[in-house]
């Protein structure tokens, strides 16, 4: 191969980026082309979205990836996952953008970046060159900059083992508590919210503390409820647009699930799953805590 064929490898590449951004059960689809990305462009004779592999589900690119001004900062190949965190900066008007406006408490979210070239007649191919999550939101005046690490990251923490002790070890409505959330919601109205404070009427139906430690859900954003008395509930954080859209529009539909204190009793009484139960309540003192036995 001649010197000019190596360089034309190599010079007149024109990069583009394909974007999955996820939060919650809805995602985005976004390019850094000027055009949306459907299918594969004309010139190209053959469709490479269409591979049964290439995104790990058949017809993936039938969705649009719409063109945005996106762009993220430089990914990094280091076996330092700190440095591997990548930046992506989304314009402020951008609507699914807003969804991370809000603290995002307990919400699922998830990024992907693929790589190609436009001008690749050969090979065509698209490589995922990033994946992580969301874990924090940067809002300045025009934009908005996600920062998302990396997914090897979750390795950097000690691995958890099912401790002994007397409380249940489980996460309500989630892994080895076997019980699915929207079997024991209850919907209500939230006619009003002062700082973290919700008042939801159909909570106060239920003696204080029955929903604390439960889960409030609205328009599909999740939020853990510290306390409850009365009609009113105590949130860990905002749950979505919540708060803007009473003001604006008065009382809105929420469901709200009761909670759990994690003993025997409130699982059994409250949900009758004492078989999932993930704690030892006849646990006793042991020898091997530290303590000295004499």
């Amino acid at each position: 191969m001649s010197w000019a064929s190596w360089a034309a490898t190599l010079v007149g590449a024109k990069p583009v980026y394909v974007y999955k951004i996820e939060k919650d059960a809805s995602s985005a689809f976004y390019t850094s082309r000027f055009v949306d990305y459907s299918a594969a462009p004309a010139s190209m004779p053959i469709n490479f979205f269409e591979w049964e592999d290439f995104f790990y589900k058949i017809d993936f690119f039938a969705e649009t990836f719409s063109k945005r001004p996106i762009a993220h900062s430089p990914i990094k190949e280091t076996s330092n996952s700190k440095k591997k965190a990548v930046t992506i900066t989304l314009p402020r008007t951008d609507t699914f953008a807003q969804k991370f406006m809000g603290p995002l408490g307990i919400s699922s979210t998830r990024v992907s970046i693929w790589q190609g070239f436009e001008n690749d007649t050969s090979a065509r191919e698209f490589v995922r060159i990033f994946s992580g999550e969301v874990q924090l939101v940067k809002p300045s005046w025009g934009t908005l900059s996600l920062v998302c690490e990396d997914a090897g990251a979750s390795i950097r923490g000690k691995g958890l083992a099912a401790v002994l002790q007397r409380p249940c070890r489980h996460a309500l409505y989630h892994g080895g508590c076997g019980l699915v959330l929207s079997d024991f919601q209850t919907q209500g109205q939230a006619t009003s919210q002062v700082g973290r404070r919700v008042t939801v009427t159909e909570a106060g139906a239920k003696p204080d503390g029955y929903y604390s430690g439960g889960i409030i859900s609205y328009k599909g954003s999740l939020q853990l409820i510290t306390q409850h008395v009365g009609a009113v509930l105590t949130l860990l954080g905002d749950v979505g647009s919540l708060s803007g859209d009473i003001v604006t529009g008065g009382a809105q539909p929420v469901a709200i699930a009761r909670g759990c204190n994690r003993s025997m009793l409130d699982c059994d009484s409250k949900f009758s799953n004492s078989e999932n139960f993930g704690g030892f309540q006849h646990l006793t003192d042991s020898p091997f805590d530290g303590r000295s036995m004499t």
